[in-house]
């Protein structure tokens, strides 16, 4: 019995061993989404990886979808780079992962300032006269022409 619980015990740690070392040895996926920030769009071609390290990096897909392999287990400091969007604060992520991780990038897209300029006619004013019961028959009024547009 003493022979078989140690034989049983051995085998589960030489298991755990091998399990472990083939995890490493192949390195954890990252898992996870580039999405625009506020339209919550995906964003093809950004470059995630991992801070102080850029040699492990991965592009986000046309679903903004990115997979990214990391040597251990442990934390990593992600951050993400695409044109036409800004920069985001590094983001923590522990491998591995319970769940995939979104990052979102605002948009530096700025509409240009607009000014409109006309001159007005005085003379070509619109004007409307109504009555008290042409008030009370507006919809939406309820009857009460001080609701009335």
């Amino acid at each position: 019995m003493a022979s078989l619980t140690s034989t049983l015990k051995h085998g589960c740690l030489i298991a755990v061993l091998a399990w472990s070392a083939a995890t490493h040895a192949g390195g954890i996926t990252l898992r996870g989404t580039v999405l625009e920030k506020g339209e919550r769009k995906p964003i093809l071609g950004a470059e995630v990886s991992v801070v102080d390290n850029d040699a492990l990096s991965a592009i986000s897909n046309e679903q903004g979808e990115f997979e990214l392999m990391v040597p251990v287990v442990g934390n990593y400091w992600l951050r993400a780079v695409a044109v036409g969007y800004e920069q985001v604060a590094p983001l923590s992520v522990v491998a591995p992962q319970e769940a995939p991780t979104v990052i979102y990038l605002p948009s530096n897209f700025a509409w240009p300032t607009v000014t409109v300029r006309a001159e007005r006619n005085p003379s070509r004013l619109a004007k409307s006269v109504m009555t008290g019961d042409e008030l009370r028959n507006v919809p939406g009024t309820g009857g009460d022409p001080r609701l009335a547009p």
